[in-house]
């Protein structure tokens, strides 16, 4: 369990929370990682050089304007295997996306490209297209609780000196469909960096 006093600063530094989770790591110790309506705020365990036990909170604040939410219901037909994908389009012309096939940031590992290729196409694009157009990533990290089936939590960030994207929903593969035609309900937000705390 998150100590009480780091739980209660995560809180404070976030603000009204969008999108969070908690695990318990390999030693015991609990990482958490919280979104809302003040920024993104991530509390990590550290040693400290004598031996004592630590948390690092880094926190990235945000322009609460700056905060926009784009809902996605990403609900494809099955297809029979073997069956190429239909060529993805945006189902909104007012929002200004980076087409479709634009190449992934290169600053993203190869385990990152890999979990962010399962997210439905519209909702990649909206996560990368800052760090596409020139923006440094400087932390992404994602969550997911589930089955291979069902997840009913999934989270996605990405952030940058300037700007931070969060994806954070749920996925369903119902009878009959594969992880490639998988039905996702995901909100897509993007904020304004003002300043950063930690690293």
């Amino acid at each position: 369990m998150l100590d009480s006093e780091i739980r209660s600063r995560v809180e404070e530094r976030a603000g009204r929370i969008q999108a969070w989770w908690a695990i318990t790591q390999m030693d015991g110790r609990v990482k958490a990682v919280a979104f809302g309506s003040l920024g993104l705020c991530v509390a990590e365990p550290t040693t400290r050089p004598n031996g004592t036990r630590s948390y690092s909170v880094s926190t990235y604040v945000i322009d609460p304007a700056t905060v926009r939410r784009k809902n996605i219901d990403h609900r494809p037909g099955a297809r029979a295997s073997g069956t190429p994908p239909p060529a993805a389009s945006s189902t909104s012309t007012a929002d200004e996306h980076l087409p479709y096939g634009a190449p992934p940031s290169t600053s993203l590992s190869s385990r990152e490209r890999e979990v962010l290729g399962n997210l439905p196409p519209l909702v990649q694009q909206l996560l990368q297209e800052p760090f596409v157009r020139g923006e440094q990533i400087l932390r992404a990290d994602w969550h997911y609780e589930g089955t291979a089936t069902t997840m009913d939590a999934v989270t996605f960030i990405l952030a940058g000196p300037r700007t931070v994207t969060v994806a954070a929903g749920r996925m369903r593969i119902p009878p009959g469909h594969s992880l490639a035609t998988a039905h996702w309900s995901l909100a897509c937000y993007r904020a304004d960096v003002v300043r950063r705390i930690g690293r």
